[in-house]
């Protein structure tokens, strides 16, 4: 039972880690971002690096960083402004669509238990991330994005 918890935890944060790495690989892409940071989790801190930090328990994240140039961002198209709010979607989709091409083989009990879960939190993480909802008093990347596509001013938040 201990093992499973931990390859719980650990398999939640990774993809916590990776759905907000994919925010900010976007928000790269699209806008050449500077200082970006990840934040993981509730709770106590028990790592505090750089450009990570993780707290306790991983329930969610946030990436954070700064715009170099406001003016292009204003300028640019609503699909362009989506990006950033959709890579960590899609990066949960992704990870999800991948563990399930290898689910079909056999590697053992306890390797297809860790697909299943890999396959079980980032479905769970897609869908609840792109519905356009608030939780912990934060929109949702479903409501950034529904809140841009909505939007007829250059400036949406």
């Amino acid at each position: 039972m201990f093992i499973k918890i931990v390859m719980l935890y650990i398999i939640i944060f990774f993809s916590t880690f990776a759905h907000e790495l994919g925010h900010i690989v976007m928000a790269k892409i699209f806008y050449n971002v500077k200082n970006s940071r990840i934040e993981i989790g509730k709770g106590k801190n028990i790592l505090k690096l750089k450009k990570i930090i993780v707290n306790a328990l991983p329930v969610y994240g946030h990436a954070y960083w700064e715009l170099e140039d406001f003016d292009s961002y204003k300028k640019s198209s609503k699909l362009r402004k989506i990006m950033p709010s959709l890579g960590g979607p899609l990066v949960s989709l992704l990870i999800a669509l991948g563990f399930i091409l290898i689910s079909g083989n056999n590697y053992g009990d306890f390797y297809n238990q860790i697909i299943k879960y890999f396959i079980m939190y980032n479905s769970i993480c897609f869908i609840s991330t792109v519905l356009p909802i608030k939780y912990l008093n934060l929109p949702s990347d479903g409501m950034r994005i529904l809140n841009t596509i909505k939007s007829t001013e250059d400036n949406v938040n």
